[in-house]
């Protein structure tokens, strides 16, 4: 933005009157603000998304300037201290340590050991520049979260027989009982034994949606003729 201002004065006698035929006295100056709307937009996510207990994920940093200026000193942080440690950023390719306008660094860390489900933040912060010049402003920044779920599944069987006792030749009743110990629905539910072969479907227990939900245990029966 330029700014003009003008002062005009009329040259006057001691009691402040005008001088006959004198014209105004006129003066001008100029000054120049440069206004400039530099900003930065982090974008974090992580793969996978869904680990078992204790597993790791690595979570990707996409950095990119969104301004009208240049950035310099790019402060990566990862709020959490989950990262193992951030990698050095790749997509640098104009002025090396200069993220330039619409020029985005991508980054990478592979995760701690993840015993829960977690929301972990990052931060990113960059200085106003002209190339490698400080313009004197404000750092700007951005923050970004990626969230992972830990699952620990578990699966659990029990079988039975009755009778016990039995003369040669008579039938038993075999049951299985099946449940879901852990955090997480099963599906495709699979019971195999090679003497009594179960029904492909339990019993009971189920609810009626056909996925063994977490703290659900179905059961299945088979019976086995003429044992010997």
């Amino acid at each position: 933005t330029i700014n003009t201002v003008t002062a005009i004065g009329q040259p006057s006698d001691g009691q402040g009157l005008p001088l006959p035929g004198i014209p105004p006295v006129t003066a001008t100056d100029t000054e120049t603000v440069n206004a400039y709307s530099p900003s930065i937009e982090l974008v974090k996510s992580a793969d996978p998304v869904l680990v078992y207990a204790n597993g790791t994920t690595t979570y990707t940093f996409e950095v990119t300037n969104t301004g009208d200026t240049d950035l310099i000193d790019i402060d990566l942080t990862d709020l959490d201290g989950l990262c193992t440690s951030i990698s050095p950023p790749s997509g640098d390719t104009g002025i090396i340590g200069v993220l330039e306008q619409g020029e985005t660094w991508n980054y990478t860390c592979t995760s701690l050991p993840l015993a829960q489900d977690t929301t972990n933040n990052a931060q990113v912060s960059g200085e106003p520049s002209t190339g490698l010049s400080p313009l004197g402003l404000e750092d700007v920044s951005d923050t970004d979260s990626a969230e992972v779920s830990v699952i620990r599944p578990g699966i659990a069987l029990e079988k039975s027989v009755s009778p016990v006792l039995i003369n040669a030749g008579e039938d038993v009743v075999y049951t299985f009982l099946v449940s879901n110990t852990g955090d997480d629905p099963l599906t495709k539910i699979i019971l195999t034994d090679p003497n009594c072969q179960p029904g492909p479907t339990p019993d009971s227990g189920d609810n009626g949606n056909g996925i063994l939900d977490p703290g659900e245990t179905w059961s299945y029966s088979c019976t086995l003729l003429n044992v010997t």
